[in-house]
């Protein structure tokens, strides 16, 4: 069942975590930015990380970890899921 699982999470510092549990576990990076929530302003939600350092969620996922990202096929949202490679 491992090889079937992935960790998702909008908090990315769990997904540190994760990582240095068990780096073959897949991690996904989700992302919000709206009126109302945005996990990637203040660099809370994101291990330290700043949008106004990176100017894009992907660039931020790649200053984190070397990743694969694909972008989500749904258009009304602004969604990455990346998968970590190891």
């Amino acid at each position: 069942m491992a090889r079937r699982v992935s960790v998702q999470s909008f908090d990315w510092r769990t997904l540190r975590l994760v990582r240095q549990l068990d780096p073959d576990i897949p991690t996904v990076y989700l992302t919000v930015q709206t009126a109302n929530s945005d996990n990637l302003r203040d660099g809370d939600w994101t291990g330290g990380l700043k949008f106004a350092d990176h100017g894009s969620a992907p660039k931020m996922v790649k200053a984190s970890m070397p990743p694969i990202i694909r972008k989500s096929p749904c258009a009304k949202f602004s969604v990455s899921v990346v998968e970590n490679v190891t």
